[in-house]
Parts: C-alpha cells; sequence; structure tokens
C-alpha cells in the first residue's frame, strides 16, 4: 500500500474538500407569500380572490316584471323591428321562465301552479326555437334598419306604451294574488308587442312567431282571469 507523504497530506485533504462540497444540494428558495390584490373599483374585495358571491334570495315576480320593464327600453328603435321583436322575444320568455319558477317555489294555489307550469314549458320551448333564428338575422348582409323615420317614432311609442303597462301599481299580496296580477301585466304587455310586430314587421316568419304567441299568451290570460 502506497504511504501519502507528509508534505501532500494539506493538498489531499484541500482536494477532498472541494469534492464534498460540490456534492451538497442548493439550498432550496423559500416561496414567497403572495401579495394580496386591492378591492375592485366597485369596493367588492371577494371579487378578486373568489369570484363569486354567495347567493342572493330568489327573484321575486316584482323583481322579475321589474327587470322586464328596464329592459323593454333598452333597445335601439332606429334597428329593423323584427330584430327587435326577437330580442325582446327572448328576454319576454327568460321573463316567462322566472316567473313560472318563482311561483312553483312559492304559490300554494294548484290552477296558478298549472298556469306556472304551462307558462313554463312554453317558454322553454320557444326559446329554443328562438336560437337558429336569432343567428340567422345576424348573419352577414342582414338588414339592421328600420324604413323610415315614422316607423321609428311608432316603435318608440309602441315600447313606451308596453313598459306603462308593466309599470301599471299592484298592491302588496301574497305571492298567489301577486303572481296573478302580475303575469296579467306581463301577458297585456307582451299582447301588446306582438301586435306591434304584426303592425310593423317585415318578415314572415317573425310575424308568424308574433301570431302563435299572441294566440297561447290569450289562452293563458284566460285562464288567470278565470282563478282571479
Amino acid at each position: 500500500m502506497a504511504r501519502l507523504c507528509p508534505a501532500s497530506l494539506p493538498f489531499v485533504c484541500l482536494l477532498s474538500a472541494l469534492v464534498l462540497s460540490g456534492c451538497d444540494p442548493k439550498p432550496t428558495p423559500q416561496a414567497t407569500k403572495p401579495t394580496p390584490l386591492p378591492p375592485p373599483p366597485h369596493g367588492d374585495a371577494r371579487e378578486p380572490v373568489t369570484h363569486s358571491d354567495p347567493p342572493g334570495e330568489p327573484a321575486t315576480v316584482r323583481g322579475i316584471v321589474a327587470a322586464l320593464r328596464d329592459e323593454v327600453l333598452n333597445n335601439n328603435s332606429v334597428e329593423n323591428p323584427d330584430h327587435v321583436f326577437i330580442h325582446l322575444l327572448e328576454v319576454y320568455h327568460h321573463s316567462g321562465l322566472d316567473l313560472a319558477q318563482a311561483q312553483l317555489r312559492r304559490g300554494k294555489e294548484a290552477a296558478l301552479r298549472l298556469a306556472a307550469d304551462t307558462l313554463r314549458h312554453r317558454s322553454q320551448r320557444n326559446l329554443k326555437q328562438l336560437e337558429a333564428l336569432h343567428l340567422n338575422q345576424h348573419s352577414p348582409g342582414a338588414d339592421f334598419r328600420a324604413t323610415s323615420p315614422a316607423q321609428v317614432r311608432a316603435l318608440q311609442q309602441a315600447l313606451q306604451r308596453v313598459r306603462r303597462i308593466l309599470a301599471t301599481p299592484v298592491k302588496a299580496g301574497n305571492p298567489d294574488q301577486e303572481f296573478a296580477a302580475l303575469t296579467a301585466l306581463y301577458y297585456q304587455s307582451g299582447l301588446l308587442l306582438a301586435r306591434t310586430e304584426l303592425r310593423y314587421g317585415r318578415e314572415a316568419r317573425q310575424k308568424a312567431l308574433a301570431k302563435q304567441w299572441s294566440q297561447a299568451q290569450q289562452r293563458e290570460l284566460r285562464a288567470l282571469n278565470a282563478w282571479k
């Protein structure tokens, strides 16, 4: 066995230290805690973190009709009346679903629950039919303009009348009474909207939808009035 020279011992020790130091794992950097996001401009500090708010109270028939009333005038009256009608028809069907669900959730009268169920099924069916028509009327080359200034004024006046019907005061009552009174306004304003399309609309398919919708609303309104 070869013996190490005493003079070479310091060199060997230094070499061993360098080799061992190269085998040491590198220190793992410590994760830094992310800086909390500032609250959004509207002041709700929950949104940057969760992006969802706790569920609120279920919609009431009053709130549904009030939202529908505000949506009626959220349209440009210089557009093609057929486009305005289809947009509002979708809004009405969604509102009909909400009204039906509110009554089925809180109402007790069997006749009104049946009326709500009828409204719910019809609204669901009609919304499916509107999907293709909505896409078609917004295809390239579609006519987006009204035909004349007189038509613009007539359409705006009709929408004002629809909104006034929805704004009719209804006194407070139990869920069944409020559903009957407010849903009657929903039907009455819808009938006026359908008549507006039949008078000023240009597309045969939209006018046919207005006629079918008018007939369905008249039947459902008669059933509602029979309970009242």
